[in-house]
């Protein structure tokens, strides 16, 4: 079985202004920064294990669903886009990795380790439709994987309702460098506020991320709910979400 890290980001961590020390100060509320705050993600290396990169059905278009026959979809198997017989789970659905049970369109992925999911082939954002509250899906490009796909979208604050996603993975919030913000459906840790995270965000708990400039797993939050936060919401301008930092 193929085991791909959720793409590529789950060592990376919530990094707070340069200074910042992690400590609110005694007037409470939320804070916004120009930009040197927020979840700054960073790869995760690649699980090496699973099939080398096989021959490529040059013929067949996994997006455009073309070059196959019938009864069968274009998908990937043993890391090579080929044909085989059409599935018909929907999106975001648990499957067996390395099999062919996703409908059209999407292929059965393992990037938590423990939980494969079917997610939409993509080539750019129109591609991802799935949506879930104000979180959408978006086209991400993985490390040595021979199609992009489709982000599951997700509910990250368990004080804002449920997650949206299967049973035994989380939401999680990161951004990418390329395309930013999104949320994504993995498996995670146990670490609350406070509990050292040298993995990265797969150390804490769900509605928790890492800040990586200390380590330590800090509650997520929503700058306009001064409710979330028993010190501050520190978030970068115009984000979602941010993290909680303790009062002094």
């Amino acid at each position: 079985m193929r085991h791909l890290l959720p793409f590529l980001f789950l060592c990376s961590c919530f990094a707070p202004a340069a200074k910042h020390n992690d400590k609110a100060p005694s007037d409470g509320g939320s804070r916004t920064t120009n930009g040197d705050a927020g979840p700054n993600l960073q790869p995760n290396p690649v699980d090496g294990g699973g099939a080398d990169q096989g021959p490529v059905n040059t013929n067949c278009d996994p997006v455009a669903q073309s070059g196959c026959g019938t009864g069968q979809e274009c998908t990937v198997l043993d890391n090579a886009i080929t044909c085989a017989p059409a599935g018909n789970k929907p999106e975001a659905a648990p499957c067996a990795a390395n099999t062919s049970q996703c409908a059209p369109g999407a292929t059965c992925i393992d990037v938590s380790s423990t939980t494969p999911l079917c997610r939409t082939i993509c080539k750019t954002d129109s591609e991802c439709k799935a949506s879930f509250g104000q979180e959408k899906s978006r086209c991400v490009t993985l490390s040595d994987f021979p199609v992009n796909l489709c982000s599951v979208p997700c509910n990250p604050i368990p004080e804002a309702g449920p997650s949206g996603c299967p049973a035994s993975l989380s939401c999680v919030y990161t951004t990418l460098p390329s395309i930013g913000a999104l949320t994504d459906c993995i498996k995670l840790g146990l670490g609350q506020d406070g509990s050292s995270c040298p993995n990265g965000v797969t150390d804490c708990a769900e509605g928790y991320t890492c800040n990586a400039s200390v380590h330590r797993c800090r509650k997520l939050c929503r700058p306009d709910f001064v409710t979330d936060c028993d010190g501050q919401c520190l978030s970068q301008m115009g984000a979602a979400y941010g993290i909680c930092i303790p009062a002094t």
